[in-house]
């Protein structure tokens, strides 16, 4: 099948609402995987008796905007982030400091 063909079939098929809307589906499909991922380090922080906090900035410039900090509820200290701002660690980051060995 040539280029011009390609684009022609999926031209054609992206007129189908079924399959604008597949795909759009299939877009957001990380965004919930990445919430499940954020309950799953949520619960591996419990049980190291930490709490994962997320920035609550609503602003997307904000530097600090969807970062992470561990914090000890015990002592009420920053385990592991930006001890200056606190948050900043993405969930790789997270991810990393509770499964490395302390």
């Amino acid at each position: 099948m040539s280029q011009s063909r390609k684009v022609k079939a999926i031209r054609e098929a992206w007129k189908d609402p079924e399959v604008r809307e597949k795909v759009i589906r299939e877009q957001q499909k990380p965004a919930e995987s990445d919430k499940v991922r954020e309950n799953r380090l949520r619960r591996m922080a419990a049980r190291q008796r930490l709490r994962l906090e997320k920035s609550r900035r609503r602003d997307p410039r904000a530097i600090d905007y969807g970062t992470y900090m561990l914090v000890d509820p015990a002592a009420n200290t920053i385990a592991v982030g930006d001890h200056q701002a606190g948050y900043g660690l993405s969930l790789d980051d997270v991810e990393r400091a509770l499964t490395e060995d302390r």
